[in-house]
């Protein structure tokens, strides 16, 4: 979640079942954003207990090989309805095509689920596909989510009473139908059940073989994070433990880090994997109005300097399509800045030139630019933009804020980072330290990434013939179905 928050301090393994308000206190945005997220992890988990990993009533999500009447060539339909997986419900309003691109067997074409389409890798001739429904959640803030448009029309997360500030933000569920064949990078290729596909075949399928399917998009190894304020001398930098007394917090305001993962990559492999930082989570994002060229024109400008945009900042952008498939915006630098016309230059043209409104451009800040001296000891920047990570060394941020990338416990074990992953790093003025978990000795523990949680759930098998003629495998499918209550 990229919003403007304190912190983020919901934690299930803590089993609160509530927040209690107290009469005469302060209530912080963390304590309403808990209470929220107690009572959604209760509604899924019990959705999950009583449905198990997925299934769905009706045909809902199930796969079809033809539209209105007629085979499709390399694609196929997912049918309206309802689907849980793991708990988080999937709707889908109407009948959605797997690629948009490919060719259309008859027309009107059917409906999508999103405004933009998602661009998809193509079936190929001669393929068997397992074809995988994948779920997350993203956040929404107003420049996302109204763009562009103006705050009068119905909808819009802007108050235009207000006189066009944003105020609260929110969370959106989103599903992508996903394709594999099974093929891995330099391994023995997955496997299906033989057919005929039968329950017993899934079964046995999803107790011994399902869980390398999920390493592929899900690895266990995705990477753990420690975080502290320190000061340390060069002798002491390269150790995890060794903290010096003039250790602390140097920032001048309380502020919730966000580390995140830019590229994805194996650790220690070419191209590197890398990562950017927000002092202010993330949240500070422009919705564009319009791309000629290196010049961008944000739809508002800011407010204070605290959100401001200054030569030197590295800044991304992206769009509905980039942000659905959960793929990271090119980087960019600040060249300069017209702030009576809200237009900032790029150093480069950027790949997202479309003007649509449907498409939702956006600009994302990223701090680790020019604008305060950044820390001798930070990481090496990368030929993304971003700072190579560098496992097993801290790394400097600002202010005394410093980052370790945990190398894998065991030998040989190697971490796949994945891009959109993050940790959050609340630092605190009044104790001059970062709010992190440490052992008994007060030392910091490496942390797995908060998110982004995804929920994955087989819906079928599709098979492409040479001529692009796609059918459904005949036999019993993945896709778990259920009866209403009230037909029992």
């Amino acid at each position: 979640m990229q919003g403007d928050f304190s912190r983020d301090s919901f934690d299930p393994l803590r089993r609160y079942s509530r927040v209690l308000q107290q009469q005469g206190r302060v209530e912080l945005d963390a304590d309403g954003n808990e209470r929220q997220a107690i009572q959604l992890h209760l509604l899924r988990q019990l959705a999950a207990d009583l449905i198990g990993p997925s299934g769905g009533p009706g045909d809902g999500f199930a796969i079809g090989d033809r539209l209105n009447g007629k085979p499709m060539l390399f694609n196929f339909a997912v049918s309206p309805g309802h689907y849980y997986v793991n708990g988080w419900l999937c709707e889908n309003d109407g009948v959605a095509i797997y690629n948009s691109d490919a060719p259309a067997p008859a027309e009107p074409a059917p409906a999508r689920q999103h405004q933009v389409a998602v661009k998809v890798p193509p079936l190929e001739a001669g393929n068997t596909y397992l074809v995988v429904l994948d779920v997350w959640e993203r956040h929404v803030s107003a420049a996302e989510a109204d763009g562009a448009a103006s705050a009068r029309l119905p909808g819009a997360l802007r108050e235009v009473a207000l006189g066009g500030p944003d105020t609260a933000s929110r969370a959106q569920v989103v599903w992508q139908v996903r394709v594999s064949n099974g093929a891995v990078a330099n391994g023995k290729p997955l496997a299906l059940p033989a057919e005929p596909y039968t329950a017993a075949a899934w079964r046995k399928w999803f107790a011994d073989v399902w869980p390398a399917w999920l390493a592929l998009w899900s690895p266990e190894q995705r990477g753990r994070l420690m975080a502290r304020a320190a000061d340390p001398s060069e002798a002491e930098a390269g150790s995890p433990c060794v903290v010096a007394p003039q250790s602390h917090y140097r920032g001048v305001e309380n502020q919730l880090y966000r580390v995140q993962v830019h590229r994805s990559g194996r650790a220690g492999e070419l191209p590197a994997p890398t990562f950017v930082w927000s002092r202010e989570n993330g949240s500070v994002v422009y919705a564009i109005s319009r791309i000629a060229g290196k010049q961008v024109k944000l739809a508002d400008g800011w407010r204070d300097t605290r959100v401001a945009l200054s030569v030197g900042d590295w800044v991304e952008l992206l769009d509905e399509g980039l942000s659905l498939n959960g793929s990271p915006g090119r980087l960019h630098r600040v060249t300069e800045v017209d702030i009576d016309t809200s237009t900032v230059t790029l150093d480069a043209t950027p790949a997202i030139t479309t003007d649509d409104p449907a498409s939702h451009p956006v600009l994302v800040r990223w701090d680790h630019g020019g604008r305060r001296p950044l820390a001798a000891n930070t990481a090496k920047p990368s030929d993304d933009g971003g700072l190579e990570i560098d496992e097993g060394r801290w790394l400097g941020l600002e202010d005394g804020v410093q980052v370790w990338f945990e190398p894998p416990e065991a030998k040989g074990d190697v971490t796949q980072y994945r891009a959109g992953d993050y940790w959050l790093l609340p630092a605190r003025v009044a104790v001059g330290d970062v709010l992190w978990p440490r052992d008994a000795q007060g030392a910091p523990l490496p942390q797995p990434p908060r998110g982004v949680a995804h929920q994955y759930a087989p819906l079928g098998v599709v098979k492409v013939a040479a001529d692009g003629v796609v059918t459904v495998a005949a036999g019993e499918a993945p896709r778990r179905q259920f009866r209403h209550l009230v037909d029992l």
